[in-house]
Formats: structure tokens, sequence, C-alpha cells
């Protein structure tokens, strides 16, 4: 079975038996299984050459305790899923993005790329530079003169489209590289712009600092045509384990002394296929022995649930319930919340 890091133009990890011709790295995603716990560890995004001065990597792409290997299609891929280029194996094209986005050095390009990662903006197609990927009906297309190619996981841009109606579409530039467009414009998710109720849509959710996005999936419905109630306690979960991902990056087992102990849900309103659920999560109590966080789930302006967690410190060996751990107190109140 192949490892689940092939990366789509969406930023998506993905399992593919073709290994890609660009490697590339976010930090340590894996888990010591090889099972991917995260999107993202660090902020620097990078890609690289296959080869390099006759480096080896022992072990494989998902050594223990080691940054994943991620690999790509191609470098319109990599640029688009928000990687660019290594400043070592791939010097000359660092350089050169360097001097199109006007950045000073890694750590300012890769803290522009990093708070525009994500976003769909509306353009002309015909003001897109080749390269660019666009969102169209939900699908990942690469601009290639007049024409569009989409984008397969086996086999990069297989169908090849001129689709005149559509004079606009969804894409995502980031802000880094707007003088620099020719060469660095990447796409965003899995949600056309403008065209019905059901948009790929990243809005923040006030008053939380940290959002979480889930798309309804059609194996989330039940028999009455919308997402089952059961669901949303995935939708959460995931939300409070993205959570985790970001405030304890730097741990490879950051739940091993907190268990869950409880969970509600207020449903709201009923989410339908292909609808971005905004779930916002942030701590709201620091207890002895336990912590709670609160989530409100949002598609676009409508509300559509509330929920609760309790998680308590727990020591997994005697089976019992222990004070939480002085770093996680940490954590939890330096992320706001009250004591």
């Amino acid at each position: 079975m192949p490892f689940q890091n092939r990366v789509t133009p969406l930023g998506e990890l993905i399992a593919a038996p073709e290994r890609g011709l660009v490697y590339g790295n976010r930090g340590r995603l894996h888990d010591e299984h090889g099972v991917i716990r995260r999107q993202w560890q660090v902020k620097r995004w990078i890609s690289c050459r296959l080869e390099f001065r006759g480096r080896r990597r022992p072990g494989g792409p998902m050594v223990p305790n080691r940054y994943t290997g991620l690999f790509f299609l191609d470098d319109a891929t990599a640029l688009a899923a928000g990687h660019r280029p290594c400043a070592e194996c791939r010097n000359a094209d660092y350089r050169s993005v360097l001097a199109l986005t006007g950045a000073s050095g890694a750590d300012e390009l890769d803290e522009r790329l990093h708070t525009e990662r994500g976003r769909l903006h509306e353009s002309e197609l015909a003001g897109l530079p080749d390269g660019a990927f666009v969102a169209l009906d939900g699908e990942p297309w690469l601009i290639l003169g007049s024409a569009l190619l989409r984008w397969s996981d086996g086999h990069g841009s297989a169908a090849l489209s001129t689709p005149s109606h559509r004079r606009q579409a969804c894409a995502s530039s980031p802000q880094a590289g707007a003088g620099a467009s020719r060469s660095f414009t990447r796409a965003g998710r899995r949600r056309p712009c403008g065209e019905s109720p059901r948009l790929y849509d990243r809005r923040g959710v006030e008053g939380f600092p940290f959002v979480h996005y889930e798309t309804a999936r059609f194996s989330d419905l039940d028999g009455m045509g919308h997402v089952n109630n059961a669901v949303f306690s995935v939708y959460v979960e995931q939300a409070r384990l993205a959570w985790f991902g970001r405030y304890a990056a730097d741990e490879p087992m950051p739940l091993k002394d907190v268990i869950l102990a409880r969970m509600e849900i207020d449903f709201r309103a009923q989410v339908g296929y292909g609808e971005t659920v905004a779930i916002g999560v942030r701590p709201s109590r620091v207890g002895t022995k336990s912590f709670e966080f609160e989530f409100e789930l949002r598609v676009g302006d409508r509300l559509v649930a509330e929920a609760k967690s309790v998680l308590v410190g727990y020591d997994y060996a005697s089976g019992s319930s222990v004070e939480v751990p002085e770093r996680w107190r940490r954590r939890l109140q330096s992320a706001n919340a009250p004591a």
C-alpha cells in the first residue's frame, strides 16, 4: 500500500503509487507507524530535487521522528500547494522567487506565504498566467495558453478543455507573489466561487483565533440528504486534533496523557453535500484535572452547530485521572483560556 505522502495542487495529502518529479517537506507529519497525523508542522514548506549531490535517505520517506518526505507531480503542483523552492538544492529557483516576490529572505517569504495558504479569490481567466491553477467545479485545472488541463493524481493534466463559457474562476495567488504571478501562482482547495450556495469558503469564525475546515463528503450524508448528526462529532474531533497539531507541533504524541471525557453538540442547521464547514476552536477553561474546548461550526454566515468537549489528564498505564500536565496548562493559557 502506498504512503499518504503525495501532494495535490490543493495542498491535500493522498496515497498514490506514483512518486512524482519533485520532492519536499513541511515537517514531521507521521507517527511511528507511518500514519499521517497532521497536515503541517512548520511554516517552511519547501520543494526539492529528487537527487542532489548523491544524498540518500535510509529508511524511506517516513522514518520515525524525522520529517515526512512528500512528492509532487511537478513544480507547478508544488507551487500550487504552497511549497516554495529549497534554498539549498534549488538555489537559483529560490533566488528567482525572492526577486519576483520582493521578500528579503526565507523567513519573510515563508511567513507571508503561510498567511496566504488556503485562500481563494475570484479572477478573470484571461488575466492568469500559464502554470497557475484554478478551481473549476471543485477540481484543480492548470492554465496553459488558451486551454485548461485537468489535474489528476496519476497522470497529471490528463484532460484538455477550453470552457469558453467560463470567464471567471477561483484562483489563489499569494499576495507575497502578487507582483510575480507569471511564475508564482497557486490554487486553493475544492470549491468553486460564485456559482451555488455550496461555496468553498475559508472565512474565519469571529472570536476564534484557530479555525479548522471540513468539506461534507457524500459518505457523510444520511437518508435525508444532509450530513448525519453523528458526523458532526467527527468534524469536532478533527478540529480538536488540528488544534493540538498547531499548538503541540513539537510533540510526536501530544495526547499521550490526556483523554476525552465528554462531548456536547447543539445542532442549529443542516449541512449539505460539498459545503465547507468552518470550525472555530478555543480553550474555554483550565482546571486542576480537566480542561474544556468550545467549538462553533459555520457554513459561510450560517451557524450550523455549537459544541463543547471536556478532556482530563490521564495516566494510561494505571487507568486513572491525574492533574493536567503543566506543559498543557501553559499552552492552554497562552491560547487565551481563562484559568
